[in-house]
């Protein structure tokens, strides 16, 4: 097994149309090694989107899984995520 890491996650969350094969897969190994973590199935859900990707059905229901408030997922994925994490902070 390789290992793969993220290099820079604000690249990645503020390119999502520019994120390679290498990264995406970085960023599903994360959501292996943290499979309750909302934030990472939610990037990559909102990666898989912007780059009209299969598989984006299948992650968006996993991400619904892990969000509480599933009326701020269909917020969130209506946004840009860009816009989204600056209202977070």
């Amino acid at each position: 097994m390789v290992n793969t890491s993220l290099k820079n996650i604000d690249f990645i969350i503020e390119n999502k149309d520019q994120v390679n094969d290498r990264d995406l897969e970085a960023l599903y190994n994360l959501t292996v090694e943290y499979p309750y973590s909302s934030f990472c199935y939610y990037l990559l859900y909102a990666i898989l989107k912007k780059q009209n990707r299969t598989g984006v059905e299948n992650v968006l229901k996993k991400t619904a899984i892990r969000f509480h408030d599933r009326n701020l997922l269909k917020k969130l994925s209506k946004n840009s995520f860009t816009n989204q994490i600056t209202e977070v902070k």
